[in-house]
C-alpha cells in the first residue's frame, strides 16, 4: 500500500519535498564530518598548503586582516575575456561560484580615455528610495545615511555629470525637509511614490491579514520590492527618462567614477550593469521554481535565455531548487537599467504575471530574485556589464558594524589595501588596525571587498554578496 501510494500521481509533491529533505540532511551530514577538516567551511584555501593549486577549493572565501594582505586583487582585472585569463588562472574554479564573469575592466578604461559624456539616445537619472526618520531595526538615521550618500554621490560623480538625482519617498519629506537636503543642488528633486506606485497589488489581497503573509516584514517593504520590480520602469518613462541607476540611502561611493555611467551604457550597448552577485535563498523554494517553468513553459513558448546556466541539468523542464540550487541573483541596490528594455512586451508579461500572482505580498518574492529572473530570460549575457573599475559601499546594519554589506575598491584603485583602511574608517569608524572581526575578504574580478559576515544572523536567509 505504501509502494503504490508514492508510486501514484498524487504523491509527486511529497516525492519531492522529500528527495529535498535527504538532500539537505545529506549535506549537514557532510558539513559536519568536516567541520574541522583543513578548509575552514569548504569554502577557502588552507594557507598552510605550499601548492596553491592543491589548497584552492573556493580561492576568494579566505579571512585575512589587512595587514596580512600579500596579493593585488587587480592582477585578475585584466584579460577577462580571453580564454586564459587572468581570472581564470587565478581562480581555476571560478566558474562554480562565480558564473556570470560580465566583467570587462579594458571597457570601464576606455570610457575614461575617452571620458564619456551624456548619452545621446535619451536621459538618465539617478534614484533613491530614502525615509526621513530613524530606522528602528538598524538604530541608524536613515536622513543622515541618505545625506552622506549623495555628498559622496557628488564628490565622485556628480559634481562633472551633473544627472537627476531624484529622491523617492513616501511623503515624509516636507519642503523645508527637502531643501535641507537639496542644498541648492538644481539637480535633485523629490518624487512622492503613491498610488498605483505605492499599492498592495492584486486587489483581492487587500483585504488579507498582512500577519498571515509569509516572513516579518511589513506591508511598507513589500511595496518596496513591488515598485523596484513592476513599477518604477512606466512612472520613470512617463517623466522622460530612458536610464535609471540606483542607489540605496546606505551605499556609498569610494573613490570616482571618471565618465559617464549612462554615456557607457550607450556606447556599448548594455542594458544592465550590475555591482555583485548575491543568493537569497529564503524566498526562492519550490514554489517560485515552479512558477517560473510554467510561465517559460506554457506563456513564453520554452524560451528561457541563460536561467538555466547554472543547472546540473539546463532542461528548462528540469527547473527546480534540487537541480539548479539557489538563484544566483544581482544584488540590485545598485544597478543601471535600460527602461526601455524593461517596458518591452517580453519582459512586461513576466513582471505583469508575477504581479497579478501577488506573490511579491504573500509570499515575500524579493525583487533582487524577480529582477534576476527576468533579466536571465529575456536580456542576452552579452548586454550585461559587471563593473569592477571603482570602489562602492553598501551597508544595512548598525553604523559600525558591516551587517548586511559589502565593501570594494576597485581595479583603478593606486592602493587598494589604504583606500579600504580609509573607507572603514570614514564609514564604520574603525581605527586603521582595527580587524575585520567576521567578515570577509574577497577577491572579485580584480575588486577588494570586505563582505559582512556570513551567518552574523541565525535567521538570515541570504548567502549574500559571493561574486
Amino acid at each position: 500500500m505504501v509502494c503504490a501510494f508514492f508510486r501514484s500521481g498524487h504523491s509527486v509533491h511529497l516525492r519531492r519535498q522529500g528527495f529535498i529533505a535527504v538532500a539537505v540532511f545529506l549535506f549537514y551530514l557532510w558539513n559536519k564530518n568536516n567541520a574541522k577538516s583543513e578548509y575552514v567551511d569548504g569554502n577557502n584555501i588552507d594557507v598552510t598548503t605550499s601548492s596553491l593549486d592543491e589548497a584552492i577549493v573556493i580561492p576568494w572565501f579566505q579571512k585575512y586582516n589587512i595587514t596580512d594582505i600579500d596579493w593585488d586583487p587587480r592582477d585578475v582585472c585584466w584579460g577577462q575575456h580571453s580564454s586564459e585569463s587572468a581570472t581564470q588562472q587565478f581562480h581555476p574554479r571560478v566558474e562554480e561560484v562565480c558564473p556570470y564573469l560580465n566583467a570587462d575592466y579594458g571597457k570601464e578604461l576606455v570610457a575614461t580615455h575617452l571620458q564619456f559624456g551624456k548619452p545621446t539616445t535619451g536621459k538618465g537619472c539617478v534614484v533613491i528610495l530614502a525615509q526621513n526618520k530613524l530606522h528602528t531595526e538598524y538604530g541608524r538615521d536613515s536622513r543622515k545615511g541618505l545625506m552622506k550618500t549623495i555628498e559622496r554621490f557628488y564628490q565622485h560623480y556628480n559634481d562633472r555629470q551633473g544627472d537627476d538625482l531624484i529622491i523617492l519617498h513616501e511623503g515624509d519629506f516636507d519642503l523645508e525637509s527637502q531643501n535641507q537636503v537639496i542644498q541648492g543642488r538644481a539637480e535633485i528633486s523629490f518624487l512622492e511614490v503613491s498610488g498605483e506606485n505605492w499599492e498592495v497589488y492584486p486587489p483581492s489581497i487587500r483585504n488579507d491579514d498582512p500577519k498571515k503573509w509569509r516572513s516579518h516584514e511589513g506591508v511598507g517593504y513589500r511595496k518596496m520590492i513591488r515598485f523596484f520590480f513592476v513599477r518604477i520602469w512606466p512612472l520613470l518613462r512617463s517623466i522622460g527618462y530612458k536610464w535609471v541607476m540606483r542607489l540605496d540611502d546606505d551605499s556609498f561611493l569610494f573613490n570616482d567614477i571618471p565618465y559617464n555611467i549612462f554615456g557607457f551604457m550607450e556606447y556599448y550597448g548594455v542594458e544592465y550593469a550590475y555591482r555583485n552577485i548575491a543568493r537569497e535563498d529564503g524566498w526562492t523554494g519550490p514554489l517560485m521554481y515552479d512558477f517560473t517553468k510554467k510561465f517559460v513553459l506554457e506563456k513564453n513558448d520554452g524560451s528561457h535565455g541563460w536561467l538555466t546556466e547554472t543547472c546540473i541539468d539546463p532542461d528548462i523542464r528540469r527547473y527546480s531548487l534540487f537541480n539548479c540550487g539557489q538563484i544566483y541573483g544581482f544584488y540590485n541596490n545598485f544597478f543601471v537599467a535600460d527602461i526601455d528594455r524593461f517596458l518591452m512586451p517580453d519582459v512586461q508579461k513576466f513582471i505583469q504575471h508575477v504581479d497579478d500572482s501577488g506573490y511579491v505580498f504573500t509570499q515575500r518574492w524579493g525583487d533582487l530574485t524577480l529582477s534576476s529572473i527576468a533579466t536571465m530570460i529575456f536580456i542576452d549575457k552579452s548586454k550585461f556589464h559587471h563593473f569592477v573599475g571603482w570602489g562602492y559601499g553598501h551597508n544595512s546594519g548598525k553604523p559600525t558594524e558591516l551587517g548586511w554589506g559589502v565593501f570594494q575598491i576597485g581595479c583603478a584603485a593606486n592602493n587598494q589595501q589604504l583606500e579600504l583602511k580609509e573607507a572603514l574608517a570614514l564609514y564604520l569608524n574603525w581605527t586603521d588596525g582595527k580587524e575585520y572581526r567576521s567578515g570577509d575578504l574577497v577577491n572579485i574580478n580584480g575588486l577588494m571587498t570586505l563582505i559582512g559576515p556570513r551567518g552574523m544572523y541565525p535567521s538570515s536567509t541570504m548567502r549574500y554578496i559571493i561574486c
